[in-house]
Formats: structure tokens, sequence, C-alpha cells
């Protein structure tokens, strides 16, 4: 065998062997980030999520779905376990509309579970509350003030959750 025929088949076997392992590193990563080939998610680490969508204490009941997505990625000992701005469920847990003399309305929303980059369900534990402006000292001076009937016409304002609105979630 000669020698150049012999230097040809090395750089050939290089050239496979780099190929390969481009190809491997190319499948596993995205700008430069490992995803866990099946990921181990300990209970308790932490997935900040983001609502996506306009939640009004007006607009929802009790049980409807919360449109939220995860902010960013989750990594564990180095390795994106969770990508950021993948789905989760998350769902209104309790809603009072506003009220007469001035109450506020008032909206609590629980979060339910991801998807891992297998693909696997990964429950969540979080929650958010908000509630809107009151108006009952309006309201009561105006009623005793003015006229009873402030008492019952002036309503507090209605609780929002804007899009953008962090939640701070656990895994369980």
């Amino acid at each position: 065998m000669s020698l150049s025929k012999l230097r040809k088949g090395r750089i050939f076997y290089l050239a496979w062997i780099f190929a390969f392992w481009t190809a491997i590193l190319f499948c596993c990563s995205e700008s430069g980030k490992l995803y866990a080939a099946s990921a181990v998610i300990p209970t308790g680490t932490s997935v900040v999520l983001e609502v996506t969508a306009l939640v009004n204490s007006e607009a929802v009941n009790p049980g409807d779905s919360v449109q939220v997505k995860v902010a960013q990625d989750v990594e564990v000992n180095g390795k994106v376990v969770i990508k950021g701005g993948t789905a989760a469920v998350a769902k209104v847990a309790s809603v009072e509309k506003k009220g007469m003399l001035g109450a506020p309305g008032k909206i609590t929303v629980e979060v339910v579970s991801t998807t891992d980059v297998d693909g696997k369900k990964v429950g969540l534990s979080g929650s958010l509350f908000r509630e809107g402006k009151s108006k009952v000292v309006t309201s009561v001076l105006l009623g005793i003030l003015i006229c009873i009937l402030f008492l019952f016409f002036i309503k507090g304002g209605d609780a929002e959750i804007t899009p953008g609105t962090q939640i701070r979630a656990t895994t369980v």
C-alpha cells in the first residue's frame, strides 16, 4: 500500500469522525446550549412563567385556562431540561367580581404543569394573586355625605393580570 493511499485513508477516517461528532453536537444543542438526553428534574426546581394574554376578573370564572409560557430555559447541571417559550398549563383558582360599596375584584391563578425537552409532563406549583382598586372609602363617604345611593352604584376596580406578568413556580 502506498503512502499516498494511507494518508488519504487516514484523512477520510478523521473527516468521518469529525462529521459524526459534529452531527451529534448539532442534534443536542441550539445556540450552544446542551439539552438533556433524558430530563431528570429535581423536585423544587425553580421555573419562571410568563402570562401571555390579559386575565380580567370580570371575564373569567374558576377553572378557566390562563395562557402562560416558560419565560426562560430551565437548566439542571448545565443542561436545559425545560426550554424557554414552552407552553404551560395554568387555571383560575378563584375569582371575585367587583362589587357594591366599592369592593374590588380579586383573582388567583394557579400553575399546573408544563413539558420538558423530552415532551414529558412536569408538575408545577405556584400561584399569583391580584386585586383591583378598592373604592370602599369613596363609596361610603359619598353615601354618607351626599346620597345613600352612592353605596350601591360605586363599584371597585377589576383585578387584572397583564401579559408579561411573571409567575414563580417550582417543580413537584
